[in-house]
């Protein structure tokens, strides 16, 4: 069911295919309860439509989630970065400083072929996505490099909001290959 509540095109798709064939019957036949069937299509199409957009699944929320870090990412703000990183991962929260403090992110784009996972009654999530960064070094010669990689990224449920917990870098043509970074 969540399918449903995940993408607007199945509501919609399903919508117009009923309200196109009941007003090619009402054309045709000009039966009057094929009028109320239209209007019953449309206003359940238009409802299902206002609570896909009300309702975020725990994997959109994933999805946000890392928009958000990929933002963040951009603004090159330390602490707003941090804060997407889980309490009990200080290695990582440490790490990451150390990094940001060297480099200075430009863009970063997460692709469309997200996949995610939840675990433990959905308190724990692993993402799957590809994604794109433009760096260059804070001092140094490197400047406006583009990496791309395939990203495994490990979440737990914290008050409320999703923490990554470790992530793994990947060459992505080569998936199954030794992770480039924790």
């Amino acid at each position: 069911m969540s399918w449903l509540l995940e993408q607007p095109l199945p509501i919609l798709g399903m919508g117009a295919l009923l309200f196109c064939m009941l007003l090619g019957g009402l054309l045709k036949t000009g039966q009057r309860w094929l009028l109320g069937a239209l209007l019953a299509v449309f206003f359940c199409t238009t409802g299902l439509l206002v609570l896909e957009r009300l309702v975020i699944t725990p994997k959109e929320q994933i999805e946000q989630t890392l928009r958000q870090i990929a933002s963040d990412l951009e603004s090159n703000q330390i602490p707003l970065i941090v804060r997407h990183i889980s309490a009990s991962a200080s290695e990582l929260r440490g790490e990451a400083g150390v990094a940001l403090k060297r480099i200075e992110i430009h863009k970063v784009t997460v692709k469309s072929n997200l996949e995610t996972e939840f675990t433990e009654n959905a308190q724990r999530a692993v993402a799957r996505f590809n994604a794109t960064v433009d760096a260059s070094q804070r001092v140094g010669v490197i400047r406006n490099q583009h990496g791309v990689w395939y990203f495994v990224v490990h979440f737990n449920k914290e008050d409320g909001h999703w923490r990554v917990v470790r992530y793994q870098r990947h060459d992505p043509l080569n998936q199954d290959s030794e992770p480039a970074a924790r």
